[in-house]
């Protein structure tokens, strides 16, 4: 192992126990800060969160685990068979469930 995945695993433990921490101070009865139990934010929309999100948790495994055995983080000769590639078809399949699939496909399809 590298010095640098063991740089991205202390981030990675770091960034995991403030979040713990922030989990409890969230829930205490007299918090007053930016959190809301029911996530609605101010500047944060649907397709911003869901991108957001998925960008975060594939870049947390990346600092976590690292890259597989002869997978390359970014590839200009084969990007979608690198990290970054991956990261990107992930992001542009939120995208386009968000904008096109949920409200013009999946709102008009009647289920009992």
């Amino acid at each position: 192992m590298n010095y640098m995945n063991i740089i991205l695993q202390i981030i990675a433990l770091t960034v995991a126990i403030v979040s713990i921490k922030l989990y409890f101070e969230h829930r205490k009865s007299n918090y007053k800060g930016i959190y809301t139990g029911e996530f609605i934010y101010k500047n944060v929309n649907k397709v911003t969160h869901d991108t957001m999100r998925s960008l975060w948790i594939n870049l947390f495994f990346f600092m976590v685990i690292g890259l597989e055995e002869g997978e390359k983080f970014f590839d200009p000769n084969d990007f979608f068979g690198s990290w970054v590639g991956k990261v990107f078809i992930i992001i542009l399949g939120f995208f386009t469930f968000n904008e096109l699939i949920y409200p013009h496909v999946l709102t008009k399809i009647h289920i009992l």
